[in-house]
């Protein structure tokens, strides 16, 4: 059987009932929370059982409150990761992922060739493919930045 939560671990996780949980008030203040600490002082100093169990019900009320305001950021990240974990795989080929990469780096090589005046037959010649490939390689670049901008 696990161990039983303290009163910090239901407040986070938003599971503290006053009619089972309310004796956990006597307990360490909760950290972060000044209005449930206020809460757990009133309790420590309620002389009655019915008015310690009035306080537990308002300390509940106050970590549903705290809960709620949690909970929109909660949600959009629970949507952003529902989201990227309902796209399914993705089929990756190291060697179209590698022929690729080669392409961009020789197509960024030819660009910066290019801007210092060489030749496209020049520019072939040094990287080893023909004039019509350098060609091919810089409108792929014109392309690649264009699909990269779009994306954002």
């Amino acid at each position: 059987m696990p161990a039983a939560k303290s009163l910090s671990e239901h407040v986070y996780e938003g599971t503290f009932r006053a009619r089972r949980h309310h004796e956990l008030l006597a307990g360490p203040v909760v950290a972060g929370a000044p209005v449930l600490a206020r809460l757990q002082s009133e309790y420590a100093a309620a002389k009655t059982d019915p008015e310690r169990r009035a306080i537990g019900v308002r300390f509940e009320r106050g970590v549903r409150t705290i809960a709620e305001a949690r909970e929109p950021a909660d949600n959009e990240l629970s949507r952003k990761l529902d989201a990227i974990l309902g796209q399914g795989p993705v089929r990756i080929d190291p060697a179209h992922t590698r022929r690729a990469s080669e392409r961009l780096t020789r197509a960024l090589q030819a660009e910066s060739r290019a801007l210092d005046g060489m030749s496209l037959a020049k520019i072939g010649k040094g990287l080893g493919i023909s004039a019509s490939t350098v060609r091919r390689d810089l409108a792929f670049l014109v392309r690649w930045r264009a699909a990269k901008a779009s994306r954002g």
